[in-house]
């Protein structure tokens, strides 16, 4: 016993003169406590001579904040730490703590505003109303209708703010604003039921004029150049127009293309009809001639007549429109790419081709009849109990019991409204729509007031407006947590931009999402 207590004072005599000159040192490098005293000293040694009332370089001053308690500043003991964990203060050639301490302080403050954090909660607020964007109103009717729109011809584009279109304090709502949602509304629903058209319409599809065409385009058949493609849903059964119009110059007059460049419109895929642009002049002729100025005048108009026909079937199809692709190609556009075709050409430059300029899509011409009710995506998201004659099933436009049309209409609204609202339906939610059902019915039959209901439903602000009420029995500024249908609504918004699907719907509805 006696040789061990002499061992252990002779080791720890041993400790004591080797841990001599860096215990010397130690009142220059202040240690990490638990009063804030030491942290206190370290920040004026190294950090106050710039950050303090007088000089408040970079809008900081540290001098009269208390580092005892972290949790009454957060927002300034953020800002140090990332500039801690940056390295980038103190700035050299300023003089800073060893690293030990340097790292040890910065530890303690991230654990203090850590445990700040979990004492004391604030997610911070969102705003009450918080509309749908473009995007997520065109994802919002994909999902919800199995309905592909161009939102870019029913609303204005969005105001952003930091880059983002989304932010619910910038998407305002005006006059004008409303009745474009009304105005879609109306569109949106008859293309998803699918009621005939009253009459002939139109819709163009223009390209970008400093969009080069000169190489293959993503979507596009390998072989090809330039053109474009979109999908376009088509109301019904009948007869449309296709009518294309090549590029012009930045002074609206169209090229003289003395070799021809084949164009294809196509439809899914199978050609529908084939246009040729540019021809060889006359041989023999001047240019002041009668001959050669009428040469001229046919190809400046060569478009003029670029029309095409065919019979559509209703419902969603893939419009092409593309050159074939020559097998040549100019020595300049390879080394040098012409990537502006609508500027005038001067300088004898020889790289021009042609490039289309826009598509328009009209009718129906001479519709053929409506189609059976279940063959159209939108038709069958819709329509769960209704059936075309001579189908299984009840075929509520036919049947003479009202009660059997009631039934089917208050399923189908109720199952879109589920969705489109992102919650259970109420029976005034029901009531509500099916009162537009009752108008629309009496005037044009049972898919008349179905389709009125869903007008109905897509200028709701239950449908157009995400809203999250704090509960009436919280204090205001109190943290809470947001029900499991305002979870699932951020979630879904967040992830896919758009609703809820029906399994996230139905968890959030049984109250487990949060679990």
């Amino acid at each position: 016993m006696r040789e061990l207590l002499i061992w252990a004072v002779g080791a720890l005599a041993v400790a004591v003169i080797t841990a001599g000159p860096v215990r010397a040192a130690a009142p220059e490098q202040p240690a990490v406590g638990e009063s804030g005293m030491a942290e206190r000293a370290l920040l004026d040694q190294y950090c106050v001579t710039c950050h303090n009332q007088r000089q408040q370089i970079a809008g900081l001053s540290l001098d009269t904040v208390d580092v005892a308690d972290v949790a009454a500043n957060p927002a300034i003991w953020e800002k140090v730490v990332r500039k801690l964990r940056a390295g980038a203060m103190p700035p050299a050639p300023r003089p800073r703590p060893d690293a030990e301490t340097y790292d040890g302080f910065t530890s303690w403050l991230e654990r203090e505003l850590d445990a700040a954090a979990v004492a004391h909660p604030d997610p911070g607020r969102t705003d009450t109303f918080h509309r749908l964007n473009r995007s997520e109103y065109h994802n919002v009717v994909r999902d919800l209708l199995a309905l592909d729109v161009d939102v870019r011809e029913l609303l204005p584009a969005d105001d952003g703010s930091y880059g983002f279109d989304n932010i619910a304090g910038v998407l305002g709502i005006s006059p004008t604003l409303l009745e474009r949602y009304l105005s879609a509304a109306k569109k949106i629903s008859r293309l998803a039921v699918g009621r005939p058209a009253p009459s002939a319409t139109a819709a163009t599809f223009r390209l970008a004029t400093d969009l080069t065409q000169d190489d293959h385009a993503d979507g596009l058949p390998f072989g090809t150049r330039g053109g474009t493609r979109f999908d376009f849903t088509f109301p019904e059964d009948a007869e449309y127009a296709f009518r294309v119009k090549l590029g012009r110059d930045a002074s609206g007059t169209l090229k003289i293309f003395n070799t021809p460049h084949r164009l294809e419109v196509s439809l899914d895929g199978e050609p529908l009809q084939t246009f040729v642009v540019g021809d060889v002049p006359p041989e023999g002729v001047e240019r002041s001639s009668p001959e050669y100025r009428a040469y001229l005048t046919r190809q400046r108009a060569i478009d003029d007549e670029w029309e095409v026909r065919a019979p559509v079937r209703a419902g969603p199809h893939t419009v092409q429109v593309t050159f074939h692709q020559k097998t040549t190609a100019y020595a300049e556009t390879l080394r040098r790419p012409f990537l502006r075709p609508y500027t005038s050409i001067t300088g004898g430059d020889t790289r021009y081709q042609p490039y289309v300029g826009s598509v328009t899509v009209a009718g129906p011409f001479e519709g053929s009849g409506r189609r059976p009710v279940d063959e159209t995506p939108s038709r069958q998201r819709i329509f769960s109990c209704h059936t075309a004659p001579g189908r299984p099933g009840v075929n509520v436009a036919d049947s003479s019991a009202g009660s059997d049309a009631a039934r089917c209409a208050r399923e189908i609204l109720s199952t879109l409204a589920r969705r489109a609202y992102r919650r259970p339906v109420t029976e005034r939610d029901l009531d509500v729509l099916l009162g537009f059902y009752d108008e629309g019915k009496a005037d044009g039959g049972f898919e008349a007031g179905i389709e009125l209901g869903i007008r109905r439903l897509l200028a709701s602000p239950e449908f157009l407006f995400r809203v999250e009420r704090d509960p009436q029995d919280v204090a205001p500024g109190t943290p809470y947590r947001v029900s499991d249908l305002e979870l699932a609504s951020r979630l879904s918004f967040f992830l896919w931009s758009s609703i809820p699907d029906d399994e996230l719907l139905d968890v959030a509805i049984a109250g487990t999402l949060h679990q």
